[in-house]
């Protein structure tokens, strides 16, 4: 059962998983930065997950609209409750998943620039 639906995954992601591989290298070296506490902080945090939830939102709407046609059906095709809740619960997961790869790159930037402050006021005084 889990080796048939990593197999799917693998399959629908297809072309992408290399970028999908590289986002993931990405995000670990960051959030490794981030433990280590090299350049960031944990400051900006809910700035952070607020912009990174505003992405994963529009990620999550534009899915809603884009996903028929790349299955290659349309609104037409759609027929039952079934089929929309599975569209709406695809693209939510979607959204989630957008919002969980920008956030380690936005709380590691936004976390830099409250650092950076920080060491010139120590240094002034």
């Amino acid at each position: 059962m889990i080796m048939e639906a990593i197999a799917t995954a693998i399959q629908f992601l297809g072309g992408t998983l290399p970028a999908v591989i590289i986002l993931a290298i990405v995000n670990l070296i960051l959030l490794a930065l981030l433990i280590a506490r090299v350049g960031s902080s944990f400051r900006n945090f809910g700035r952070a997950l607020g912009s990174a939830l505003g992405v994963g939102g529009v990620v999550a709407i534009l899915s809603v609209f884009l996903l028929p046609a790349h299955t290659g059906a349309s609104w037409a095709n759609l027929h039952g409750a079934v089929d929309y809740l599975g569209l709406f619960v695809i693209s939510a997961g979607l959204g989630v998943a957008a919002a969980a790869a920008v956030f380690p790159p936005i709380q590691y930037l936004l976390g830099m620039g409250s650092s950076s402050r920080r060491q010139h006021q120590s240094a002034r005084a």
